[in-house]
């Protein structure tokens, strides 16, 4: 960036938004305004824009902005039958000419209806645009030399002021590398919440470490080649940065985060951040991400900011409130033909199961015949027999929703006969290491939310990357872990592949978005997807039952089809 300022760490939340204006902001009002117009389709006056596509159809405000199709980064992308040029500053304000790089990996390194193969072989060469022939283009649909543009691209009524305020964001827009690069490195960070199991954490960062040292390997050995192959190779080779990670280790609550990661930011500003583990909400690391515009790709945690906010940090799931979510869903399609039935929930007072909680009974809101009732358990609670006498009541068989983390609900089992044995719906991943000790009974009426594939039904892409944490030498220590964080560094990897010389974080983001179905699910779940504006890679859960006899290693059998949470 040709302006860059870091807040010093005492300096607080209002420098680092500072910090970011500084950054990212186009200068002066016309860059503020022609950016809310290209993301929002709002004019200067705050009225939407309006525009006619194909020349009937009208646009209207959101409809018509510029990122709907030309994206936060201004590259475009092509998707099904249309191919989406780049808008950014280098790529309107200069001739165009062909790149054999960008060619090579648009027309071999991806599949491309016949149509879009034939505009990436001959591409439309022309001057580079002026502020008059830019709006024309904009208004009329021609580009420098008179040419129609793909219908596709809507005609807009623009005046005079909303059309420079456009062309000076549209000059502007991915000019510069994002913070985070130089000539020879590029850094990223990752982080540790210092109350998570060291185990766990140590699993994780074993990972990053193998890969990165790998990759650094390769690179070196690309780059210290006396001779390569011309045009395409050479620009490949000026694309390619020794990787360097930084860990960020965060302590204490959560409130003094922010501060934590402004200081280790201000060290090393970083071009993304690759995952992550807590124990606690991720919610102030996805708030500085977004603060700073910042990429933080799949952190694993158990409670994610679910909230449709956000466009910096991607998540492997919804976490507990997705499994929160499924379970409503699947009650309402069980209790359908039922009269009201009471749904007793409960959970204590911590974030881990406070949020499940009211992610359940806010979706639960939406089936009338589903009744909740919250009970919340204190540390003086004792889960005796007059307590579920209390809860669950005698022979109305209710259903229980438990958040607790140990599935050994005290005396419940000597009361479940007179509660008309109710049905017991609990978090796999919240119980799992205690299922096995459970008793018949309760064994029997117990259910389970379970994000992830179903045992044997494991994709192909999991062995591949077995054998890769066996060839490093890692040992096989929760597995999960360090699946999820190898999918991790082959997803960034590969986009920065196709990033050429671009070092655009929106660009990095749209990218995976992009790509991330093609090769990069290790397994741990049956789908792995992401869009444009989707930020959680899987969506669902399964609900299972245990079989198996007491004392043995419970099996997992699915009493649902895959659910989607909301």
């Amino acid at each position: 960036m040709t302006r860059r300022t870091i807040a010093p760490a005492h300096a607080g939340h209002a420098l680092l938004l500072l910090l970011a204006v500084l950054i990212y902001a186009a200068p002066g009002q016309a860059g503020d305004v022609g950016r809310r117009l290209y993301r929002e389709g709002l004019l200067p006056d705050g009225n939407p824009v309006q525009a006619v596509l194909g020349g009937s159809v009208p646009l209207r405000g959101k409809q018509a902005a510029c990122v709907n199709c030309h994206r936060r980064s201004g590259f475009g992308k092509g998707e099904g039958q249309v191919y989406v040029p780049p808008i950014t500053g280098p790529a309107l304000f200069n001739e165009s000419a062909p790149e054999r790089a960008e060619f090579l990996r648009e027309f071999f390194q991806e599949i491309r209806p016949e149509s879009v193969r034939a505009r990436l072989r001959y591409p439309n060469l022309r001057p580079a645009y002026t502020a008059a022939t830019l709006a024309t283009a904009i208004r009329d649909g021609r580009d420098p030399t008179g040419r129609v543009l793909n219908p596709v691209m809507p005609h807009y009524r623009l005046d005079a002021q909303a059309l420079a305020a456009l062309t000076a964001y549209l000059k502007r827009l991915s000019r510069h590398p994002d913070p985070g690069v130089d000539s020879k490195t590029i850094h990223f960070a990752t982080i540790v919440d210092e109350a998570m199991d060291p185990e766990r954490s140590a699993a994780m960062l074993a990972v990053i470490t193998a890969y990165v040292r790998r990759k650094n390997l390769d690179t070196g050995r690309e780059l210290d080649r006396p001779k390569h192959s011309p045009h395409y190779k050479d620009v490949l080779r000026r694309t390619l940065r020794q990787w360097q990670v930084h860990v960020w280790t965060l302590k204490g609550a959560t409130e003094t985060w922010q501060t934590q990661l402004e200081a280790a930011y201000a060290r090393q500003p970083v071009f993304a951040i690759l995952g992550g583990i807590s124990a606690q909400a991720w919610r102030a690391v996805h708030e500085f991400c977004e603060t700073i515009m910042l990429p933080c790709l799949f952190p694993q945690t158990e409670l994610p900011v679910t909230a449709a906010e956000g466009a910096y940090t991607l998540y492997l799931s919804r976490g507990l409130p997705g499994e929160a979510e499924a379970l409503a869903r699947y009650l309402s399609g069980r209790l359908l033909r039922q009269a009201k039935t009471r749904i007793v929930q409960l959970y204590r007072n911590t974030p881990l199961e406070q949020r499940p909680a009211a992610a359940f009974r806010a979706a639960a809101r939406r089936f009338p015949h589903l009744v909740v009732e919250d009970h919340m358990v204190t540390d003086a609670s004792g889960l005796d027999q007059p307590f579920w006498r209390s809860v669950l009541g005698t022979g109305d068989r209710p259903v229980l929703v438990s958040w607790l983390d140990q599935p050994d609900h005290g005396d419940l089992a000597a009361v479940f006969e007179a509660a008309g044995r109710p049905e017991i719906y609990m978090s796999h991943s919240r119980t799992a290491a205690a299922l096995s000790a459970l008793s018949p009974p309760i064994r029997a009426a117990l259910r389970l939310t379970y994000p992830f594939a179903l045992p044997g039904d494991r994709a192909p892409r999991q062995y591949r990357a077995r054998a890769w944490l066996r060839s490093r030498g890692i040992r096989r220590v929760h597995e999960d872990i360090q699946l999820n964080t190898w999918a991790t560094m082959a997803i960034a990897d590969d986009a920065l592949s196709h990033l050429l010389e671009h070092f655009n974080r929106d660009y990095f983001i749209e990218i995976i978005e992009h790509r991330i179905e093609n090769e990069f699910n290790p397994g741990l779940v049956p789908r792995f997807s992401l869009g444009p504006g989707q930020r959680f890679a899987s969506k669902g859960a399964y609900i299972v039952r245990l079989s198996g006899s007491r004392g043995k290693p419970a099996r997992l059998e699915a009493v649902s089809s895959w659910l989607i949470s909301e």
